[in-house]
């Protein structure tokens, strides 16, 4: 009944607004023709980790940038994603606002619905939804 070519349109909820569901709402738009994806978080922001935790270890070091007990594990550089400013370790503000770049280098706003809690979800198999 239909082409090879064409494509059905596809509906995915992905839950939380941290790295996975901006990266994977990145991925499925170049990835997936004919998908409809929303990103559902609970909270008034994205970021998820970055955005929710606010312990001391997060902050920037007032202290020297070798300082690990103030930054993320994972050196800047590997990632390449971080100012060169930054020291040896992203600060949990710089991921931050690494994520909202990328929110808004995407344009991911659209497809991001904050303050909704997923709290139930069914497959129907008769309508394959």
């Amino acid at each position: 009944q239909f082409a090879i070519e064409e494509y059905r349109p596809i509906k995915v909820v992905c839950v939380g607004a941290g790295f996975c569901g901006i990266l994977a709402a990145i991925r499925f738009a170049r990835k997936v023709p004919n998908i409809e994806l929303t990103v559902y978080e609970k909270e008034n922001g994205i970021g998820g980790t970055w955005f929710v935790n606010k312990y001391i270890h997060l902050q920037p070091s007032v202290q020297s940038s070798m300082n690990r007990d103030s930054h993320c594990d994972i050196p800047s550089h590997s990632v390449g994603h971080f100012p060169d400013g930054s020291g040896f370790y992203a600060s949990g503000p710089e991921i931050l606002a690494y994520l909202k770049r990328m929110v808004e280098k995407y344009k991911l706003m659209r497809q991001i619905k904050l303050q909704h809690e997923l709290t139930q979800a069914s497959w129907d198999e008769a309508t394959g939804k």
